[in-house]
């Protein structure tokens, strides 16, 4: 497919993934392009419980298929416990991705207004003792909550002897919490800002 930023790369590549966080289905773009964020805005009006994610990073260094590309989107759908079909989820991912491909040879027109976006800060760990062992699991109240408002003063981690750890962070909206394949990167879950994009 050739390499990155080579006249060979390929000019967008959807990059399908399945995630165990509750994110519905969450569009990623790792690059703040107009046209990207356009056809995402009519997506996301189209199609109920669709966010759009902002993960700015330098496409030189990221470990992700889409970066090969010039543009790309992931499409993360979930929940969806890892090595299992989800007919609903995958109905729905599969009209988003005809509907994008759609709009990018229809010549949509723009969106007119805001769109709410949610832009990734930093990743947050887990709880754990001096040898690295995880003492703390996500609180029943935040589980499942992805895209909503985690406050200072909110439980966000109860031990395993049921003691709280209540949030003493910025005001935020996670993502991918609790999300299985982040285990092992030291991920509890992702702190995002919430914005509004004017189009």
């Amino acid at each position: 497919m050739g390499g990155k930023g080579t006249m060979n790369a390929p000019d967008l590549i959807l990059d399908l993934h399945n995630t165990t966080a509750n994110m519905g289905v969450t569009l990623i773009l790792s690059q703040k392009d107009d046209a990207l964020i356009n056809i995402c805005s009519h997506i996301a009006m189209e199609f109920k419980g669709v966010h759009i994610y902002l993960q700015p990073e330098k496409r030189e260094e990221s470990p992700y298929l889409g970066t090969i590309a010039r543009k790309d989107v992931c499409i993360e759908a979930g929940p969806q416990a890892h090595g299992t079909l989800n007919a609903e989820l995958f109905f729905k991912v599969e009209q988003i991705v005809f509907r994008f491909l759609e709009l990018i040879k229809g010549g949509l027109p723009k969106v007119n207004g805001e769109i709410e976006t949610f832009r990734e800060t930093r990743n947050v760990d887990y709880p754990r003792d001096k040898k690295g062992n995880i003492t703390a699991m996500i609180h029943p109240n935040l589980q499942g909550r992805d895209f909503c408002e985690l406050k200072a003063g909110m439980p966000v981690f109860t031990g395993f002897d049921g003691k709280e750890i209540l949030w003493e962070g910025e005001t935020c909206y996670p993502a991918f919490i609790n999300e299985a394949a982040y285990y092992e990167k030291g991920i509890a879950m992702s702190l995002t800002e919430k914005n509004y994009i004017s189009l």
